[in-house]
């Protein structure tokens, strides 16, 4: 039975991410403040409770995860508030950055031994504000930037041991979106994008599933996918 750790598993996409993984029986070790919406599943997951946002916490979940042969590791938690440019403060940078970027560097780098001796998956949940992005969302962009970069050059350093995957996908259907965006934003946002639908978590979930779970999947160390329905081609003056 192969073995998945998946961060922020109690959201949105990483709920459904969960539910495909353990319909494929795998074992799975799920990292999240609060396990509500994993109720459902009773055998083979491991709940560790953790505050990504606080690096302090890091080591210990490190030592739990150790315990077990890692096969796939998909760093998806994250925290997003949309905020002026006048009220950032040092605070709002740190949290963003710890949870979205410097605590998936810390617990990829600190699995790595386990994860080569399986010739192990890591798979890094970017955005597409890694590339694009606009107003208020300034601490969010620059940490989903930094999640990419750190894909790229992490794969640089894989000699065969391990693959790293980077995607980089557009607004999902969540709970973080629609606190993010209001009814009116989300409508108008579904009806320029070129496919003219928000991206559903399951449906992201279950493209994952089938990169990570090809038969060629070193082929893939060091790609990046962008999961946007094309609106990262549309010119700004387009609707």
């Amino acid at each position: 039975m192969k073995t998945v750790v998946i961060t922020g598993a109690n959201g949105g996409l990483g709920k459904a991410l969960v539910e495909i993984f353990y319909k494929n029986n795998f074992k799975l070790i799920a990292l999240d403040k609060r396990f509500n919406n994993l109720s459902i599943f009773k055998k083979n997951i491991h709940l560790i409770k953790c505050d990504l946002s606080d690096t302090n916490n890091i080591s210990q979940v490190i030592r739990k995860i150790n315990k077990f042969k890692i096969d796939v590791l998909i760093n998806n938690a994250a925290t997003c508030v949309p905020i002026s440019l006048n009220k950032i403060t040092a605070n709002n940078i740190m949290k963003t950055l710890n949870t979205n970027c410097i605590s998936h560097i810390i617990l990829t780098l600190q699995l790595l031994e386990n994860i080569k001796k399986n010739k192990g998956i890591i798979l890094n949940i970017s955005s597409i504000h890694a590339k694009t992005s606009k107003k208020k969302f300034l601490p969010y962009a620059v940490s989903k930037a930094a999640l990419s970069s750190f894909s790229r050059n992490l794969s640089l350093e894989s000699d065969g041991k391990f693959s790293v995957i980077n995607i980089e996908p557009g607004a999902i259907n969540t709970k973080m979106l629609n606190k993010d965006l209001s009814d009116k934003e989300i409508k108008i946002l579904e009806k320029i994008t070129p496919n003219k639908k928000i991206i559903d978590p399951v449906n992201l979930s279950e493209l994952i599933f089938c990169l990570i779970n090809s038969s060629s999947v070193q082929l893939l160390n060091g790609s990046n996918f962008d999961i946007n329905g094309g609106i990262l081609n549309l010119l700004p003056d387009q609707k």
